[in-house]
């Protein structure tokens, strides 16, 4: 089957001072909180498709938020550029460096979370997402498969679903519906 998925541009980016870069800072776990009820939090994630079959790959976390289903990605730093961070993100999370011109960008989603895997768990979190899509090749699969960070996923737990699979697999918690969404926005409707 043909490739229908017509990717997006990325979202504008304008730089007051192209010179000037913002201060990495590591929050403990209170101050992050209180970072989270007050500010939405900023991540990429990254949807592993084959476009042949019309299926998507998911990875089991294991911690919250997103127990369950889920792609592979992470938090954005202050400053940091979307394909670096969804570069950076993707070789931490499956330990794959794969080049950043093969990501292609699909959507931007947002979504709420009542915990989180931090203390003080019940601070939540308000996080908007910028969503890729890439095919990888089956070395690559099996790679990424076995290089799955194991402090955020199940090992070996990334597997392959078709849309009616998905439907069935779904039911843990209600943000994986957004699952459904890429999955339709990657392999729109004929």
């Amino acid at each position: 089957m043909a490739k229908r998925f017509v990717p997006r541009a990325l979202p504008k980016r304008y730089d007051e001072d192209l010179n000037h870069s913002i201060r990495r800072l590591y929050l403990d776990d209170q101050a992050y909180g209180d970072a989270t009820r007050s500010l939405p939090i900023t991540n990429t994630d990254v949807l592993i498709v084959n476009f042949e079959r019309e299926t998507a790959y998911l990875a089991r976390r294991c911690v919250i938020p997103i127990k369950g289903l889920w792609l592979i990605g992470g938090r954005r730093f202050a400053g940091e550029r979307i394909m670096n961070c969804m570069h950076r993100c993707f070789k931490r999370e499956t330990s794959l460096d794969v080049d950043k011109k093969r990501f292609e960008y699909v959507c931007r989603a947002e979504f709420t979370w009542s915990n989180r895997l931090q203390t003080p768990q019940d601070a939540g979190a308000h996080n908007n997402a910028d969503i890729f899509v890439i095919e990888l090749k089956d070395e690559e699969l099996q790679q990424a498969t076995a290089g799955l960070d194991p402090k955020e996923y199940v090992p070996g737990s990334l597997r392959e679903y078709t849309r009616a699979q998905l439907v069935e697999a779904l039911v843990e918690n209600p943000c994986q519906r957004a699952l459904l969404d890429y999955y339709d926005e990657v392999f729109p409707p004929l």
